[in-house]
C-alpha cells in the first residue's frame, strides 16, 4: 500500500471521527435543552407550591412548619420567598433530627420574586423563562435571577459573599467533621456550637449552645475569607517560585 493510501486511510478515519462528534455536540445538546425544560417545570411547581403555602389563611401553619425545621421567618426587608424555597428544598435526615438546607436551590427565591413582581401566573412559568431573554441580565432563569437582583439592589459583592458564604459551608473542606447527634443538642436544631475539651486522642463535648441565623452566616463567610485567601497565597507563591527558576510542583510539595 502506497503513503498516499495510507495517507486516505487515516483521513477517512479521522473524517468518520469528526462526524461523531458532530453528531454527539448536537445530542449533548439536546439532553441540555430537555434537562433545562424539567428544571423549568419543577420551578413552575415549586412557584404554585410555594404561593398556596404563603397563602394568609396558613401563616400560623406555615410559621409553625418553619420553626419544626428551624428556618427563621422573613423580615420585612429580606424576600419573602426566601424562607419557603429553603422549606421545598430542603430535606429531613434519614433519622429526622435535622432539616438540612440546599443552599445552591434557594436562588430561586429571586425568581419567584420575580415571578411576583411581574404578575407571571404560577401555570405559564415555565414558558416564561424558556422566552426569557434580556439584553442586559441574559436568559432564562439566570437572567431573571440577575434582574431580580438588580431591583433589590443586590450588587457583585453580594454575589461575592454568598459565594463565600457556600465555600466556608461546603462539606468537602478537609476540617469538616460530621459526626451523629450529640444528646446535649436538641432535636430539630439547625445551628449551633458545641463546645469541648480534648483528653488524650478524644474529644469530650461538653455542651450545647444556640447560635442565631447572622452569627451562622458570619462564620461561614468568615472561613470562606480564609480559604480564598490561602488559595491566592499558594497560586501567589507557585508564580513566584515559576519566576524564580522553580516549579509548581516543588511549591506544592512543599507546601
Amino acid at each position: 500500500m502506497s503513503t498516499e493510501d495510507v495517507k486516505n486511510t487515516l483521513l477517512n478515519l479521522v473524517s468518520q471521527f469528526t462526524t461523531r462528534v458532530d453528531d454527539d455536540e448536537k445530542t449533548i445538546r439536546s439532553l441540555e435543552a430537555q434537562g433545562h425544560k424539567v428544571t423549568w417545570e419543577q420551578i413552575q411547581e415549586a412557584y404554585g407550591i410555594a404561593q398556596r403555602i404563603l397563602a394568609p389563611t396558613n401563616q400560623t401553619a406555615y410559621e409553625a412548619i418553619l420553626t419544626d425545621c428551624g428556618i427563621p421567618k422573613a423580615t420585612e426587608k429580606s424576600n419573602r420567598w426566601l424562607p419557603v424555597t429553603k422549606l421545598l428544598y430542603g430535606r429531613w435526615n434519614s433519622a429526622r433530627t435535622e432539616f438540612v438546607l440546599n443552599r445552591s436551590a434557594e436562588k430561586y427565591a429571586c425568581s419567584f420574586r420575580y415571578f411576583e413582581t411581574n404578575g407571571i401566573p404560577a401555570s405559564g412559568v415555565a414558558a416564561y423563562v424558556e422566552a426569557f431573554n434580556d439584553p442586559q441580565h441574559g436568559a432564562h432563569l439566570k437572567g431573571i435571577e440577575a434582574a431580580d437582583r438588580a431591583t433589590n439592589g443586590r450588587t457583585k459583592d453580594d454575589a461575592k459573599i454568598d459565594r463565600l458564604k457556600r465555600i466556608g459551608l461546603s462539606r468537602v473542606n478537609p476540617d469538616v467533621v460530621r459526626i451523629k447527634r450529640p444528646d446535649c443538642v436538641p432535636a430539630g436544631k439547625q445551628n449551633g456550637f458545641l463546645w469541648f475539651e480534648v483528653e488524650g486522642d478524644e474529644i469530650v463535648v461538653l455542651g450545647y449552645d444556640d447560635i442565631k441565623i447572622q452569627q451562622f452566616d458570619q462564620l461561614a463567610l468568615r472561613k470562606g475569607r480564609k480559604i480564598e485567601a490561602d488559595k491566592r497565597a499558594k497560586a501567589d507563591a507557585e508564580v513566584d517560585a515559576i519566576a524564580s527558576g522553580g516549579s509548581s510542583n516543588e511549591v506544592s510539595q512543599a507546601a
